[in-house]
């Protein structure tokens, strides 16, 4: 988060102010004091000072939002980052018939708040949203940060900071206990992972829950996923886990050669990503946007950069860890079924089948039938959900039955 010198001063954040666990306060490197950046916990130091939105603001805020996503051929999305004001604005919209699209939802969790109260709070919440475009039943864990900002949790040093590896947002042991602790509940679990020691210590506390409580269906879900050791990619199918990559970001570009490569060095840079590795282990991959840090978030533009590993503009023709690419079927599948899978849908959508509810999109291509680099070219002509068209082309003419 960036933050001016009023937002800093109002919230009593000077130079002789520690870093929070979890987080850091960057600061100018003469004289000490901060420079506007929050990285990761830091930025709870000015939540009292920063003004709420408005209920209006939330509602208009989720309607434009459903608009963008039903014109870019999405019907359903998973909100990882719910609080009480987030809810309460879907629920308006949802009593309303307002909503136009599936929404899942997953509540944050902090370490430092207890889990037994945390987890009344999301089985509380469970209760009480059961309308059948919003529901939330899932919970949501930062493990560590993110590698532009010094803050993934890695196995090896940074490049750029020898001995440096960070820390993770929940000490390992408190992670284990609290996997255990939801998993017992039946509550799935959302991580944010970056880091390759990150993914090491989720998977651990995973499988503690999973000596404790037995095997379940609690289809856990693993987001980002830019570092992983080609082992515990193979832990991932054994604790039955469900990979959420974003293939948006399986490129070359400015973010690689001016953060990637002199963060992690260059051996760690090229391997960014696996995707086909985990579809090789039989790992069930459910691929997302991490919208809004993504836009636009269009699902035809991740499909091919995932099937090329190249940009949509290319500006360089390396491929980013050529050897991950994955073919065209699994990432339609990857953005379908599986993702009606990962939130407990798949026997009312994900795929065309009698029976089912009709969230069914129209493009006016065939993908398989045009060049792998035109993909993202394609136009969604038709959106429909539940049978209900929610978007049509200005030029599209087609009938439906």
């Amino acid at each position: 988060m960036w933050v001016n010198s009023v937002t800093l001063e109002r919230a009593q954040i000077t130079k002789d102010t520690p870093d929070p666990d979890g987080g850091r306060i960057e600061r100018d490197p003469e004289t000490g004091q901060p420079s506007g950046t929050l990285r990761e916990t830091a930025f709870k130091l000015i939540e009292g000072v920063i003004p709420d939105h408005s209920m209006e603001e939330l509602k208009n805020a989720l309607l434009a939002y459903q608009e963008m996503a039903n014109r870019a051929g999405i019907t359903m999305s998973h909100d990882a980052m719910l609080d009480a004001q987030a809810i309460a604005a879907f629920n308006a919209l949802a009593e309303k018939d307002q909503l136009k699209m599936r929404f899942r939802g997953a509540i944050a969790l902090e370490p430092e708040q207890g889990i037994k109260r945390q987890i009344e709070t999301v089985l509380k919440e469970r209760t009480k949203n059961i309308h059948p475009y919003f529901q939330t039943r899932a919970a949501k864990i930062f493990v560590d940060g993110v590698v532009e900002g010094g803050t993934a949790y890695l196995l090896e040093p940074y490049e750029h900071k020898p001995e440096f590896l960070w820390k993770p947002i929940w000490d390992p042991e408190i992670l284990k206990d609290a996997c255990v602790a939801l998993d017992g509940e039946n509550i799935q679990i959302h991580f944010h992972v970056i880091g390759d020691a990150a993914a090491r210590i989720t998977l651990d506390a995973l499988e503690s829950a999973h000596k404790a409580n037995g095997s379940r269906d609690s289809r856990h879900l693993i987001t980002h996923l830019q570092l992983v050791e080609p082992e515990d990619i193979e832990r991932f199918k054994q604790l039955e886990v469900i990979g959420v990559p974003q293939p948006f970001w399986f490129k070359i570009d400015d973010y690689y050669s001016e953060l990637a490569l002199p963060y992690l060095g260059k051996e760690r840079a090229a391997k960014q990503y696996p995707m086909q590795s985990f579809i090789d282990a039989g790992v069930i991959i459910a691929s997302a946007s991490d919208f809004p840090v993504t836009i636009p978030f269009d699902p035809l533009i991740a499909i091919q950069i995932g099937t090329t590993r190249l940009g949509i503009v290319e500006t360089t023709e390396e491929v980013l860890y050529p050897e991950e690419r994955a073919s065209l079927e699994d990432l339609i599948t990857s953005f379908t079924y599986n993702g009606a899978y990962a939130n407990f849908l798949e026997n009312e959508t994900g795929s065309i089948e009698v029976g089912k509810q009709a969230d069914i999109i129209v493009l006016d291509q065939n993908l398989f039938e045009i060049p792998g680099n035109e993909i993202a070219k394609t136009k969604v002509l038709l959106t429909l959900v539940d049978g209900v068209e929610v978007f049509r082309a200005s030029d599209f003419n087609g009938l439906y039955q």
